[in-house]
């Protein structure tokens, strides 16, 4: 069972919190090996007008990249609050989500929204979750939290 995976932030700094670091120096998603933790979500920024961009190493328990490029499908999707049944965005592999194999040098997994997707934007805080289903397996969320809008201050794109 994958339980791990390796996150950078669309700054390029890693999440203390519900993810944190581990002995080498990889970021951890969730549960080490079979030790569940309870942990807190991450939360994310999304700078209006700017490229939002998350890569994502999903490893197994071995530490071993996964492949993801057959076989899995993946959503993130923002709305208003957990139970909203409105998406404010929603990524999937024909627009803006990338599934990689298990050669992949940098990420097997990364969340792309371009600079005029965010421009066009227009909430302040919601929830996020991305879940990654495997086609003869159940459905993973991988993680989910708090997200907010961070708008221009000119308000124009």
């Amino acid at each position: 069972m994958s339980t791990i995976a390796d996150v950078v932030l669309p700054d390029g700094s890693t999440r203390k919190g519900w993810l944190w670091l581990d002995d080498t120096g990889g970021v951890v998603l969730g549960a080490v090996g079979r030790t569940q933790a309870a942990l807190a979500d991450p939360d994310f920024v999304i700078e209006q007008g700017a490229t939002f961009n998350i890569a994502i190493r999903y490893i197994d328990d071995s530490r071993e990249l996964v492949d993801l490029s057959s076989g899995y499908t993946a959503t993130w999707r923002v709305k208003h609050t957990r139970g909203a049944s409105a998406v404010l965005v929603e990524l999937t592999e024909s627009s803006g989500i990338t599934l990689g194999g298990a050669t992949s040098a940098s990420s097997n997994l990364a969340l792309t929204l371009s600079a005029s997707a965010t421009a066009a934007l227009d909430f302040v805080r919601g929830f996020h979750e991305l879940v990654l289903t495997k086609a003869s397996g159940p459905s993973i969320r991988l993680f989910e939290g708090a997200i907010q809008l961070r708008k221009m201050a000119t308000g124009a794109a």
